[in-house]
């Protein structure tokens, strides 16, 4: 039995490692392996098919990653980052309706609703739900909860200005630049914003000019939502934000398994 414990323990800890360093098709192996053994615990099944689940969603198997992520909620069903993985899963996958993904992140925003990963990517699925109330408040709560994640205000921002509130998303990235000082990451987010709000102006006096001279103006196309309705704003403009525009938050990456005490 303890023989039996201590190669589970070394396959997981070489899993761990070969995941961190890309090493997708070893580390499946050993995990394969882990599984096999009838006396895993739990906690160490319900890790071992969260790491599977990943290796497949970087190589866009979401089928297989979606049924891992749903055998480790059959073990941990309270797991409120389980129920995120898995609603990103199905956001990625393509042709599942998006309320799929919805019901997972309301899950897991019922679990931990402090967690601003989730009430961004709840925001980005009201959006392709076409509810931008809820988006914009699930938008609000984030940037409440993580002023300073820059990955996590790209989201807001993007979102913000979908919405045509421009002067939230401005107020957002402000706030941001002001707690965090110099920081490239958001000094790239603040001059893409600016470069699209100076994009958007001109393009907007290009169109007006060329209705005011009788010329044909052509709009860029826009795909249908899920319910083949086009997605359009509160006032009326068709607008294009789906997987092809923008794509789904991502997990949280993980640490090196070695630096972790």
């Amino acid at each position: 039995m303890n023989a039996a414990i201590n190669l589970i323990d070394h396959l997981m800890s070489q899993s761990r490692r070969l995941v961190y360093m890309g090493r997708r098709v070893e580390a499946r192996r050993r995990l394969d392996k882990v599984l096999a053994f009838p006396e895993v615990s739990a906690n160490l099944r319900v890790e071992a098919h969260r790491l599977l689940a990943e290796i497949h969603l970087d190589s866009q198997c979401y089928r297989k990653a979606r049924r891992h992520l749903l055998a480790a909620l059959g073990l941990d069903p309270e797991s409120a980052e389980i129920h995120f993985q898995l609603a990103t899963v199905l956001d990625l996958e393509p042709d599942m309706p998006p309320k799929r993904a919805a019901k997972y992140f309301r899950k897991a925003l019922e679990l931990k609703p402090d967690e601003a990963r989730y009430w961004s990517g709840f925001g980005q699925i009201c959006l392709r739900l076409g509810r931008e109330k809820a988006a914009y408040g699930a938008f609000v709560a984030a940037a409440d909860l993580a002023p300073m994640d820059t990955a996590i205000i790209d989201e807001i921002a993007d979102g913000m200005c979908f919405l045509g509130r421009e002067e939230d998303a401005r107020a957002v990235l402000m706030a941001a630049r002001f707690r965090l000082g110099h920081s490239t990451e958001l000094e790239q987010l603040w001059n893409r914003f600016r470069f699209l709000q100076l994009q958007r102006t001109q393009q907007a006096e290009h169109r007006r000019e060329a209705l005011a001279n009788g010329e044909a103006v052509v709009l860029a196309f826009v795909p249908a939502k899920a319910t083949g309705e086009p997605v359009v704003n509160e006032s009326g403009s068709i607008l294009r934000h789906d997987r092809l525009s923008r794509p789904a938050p991502h997990t949280q990456r993980k640490s090196d398994p070695k630096r972790v005490q």
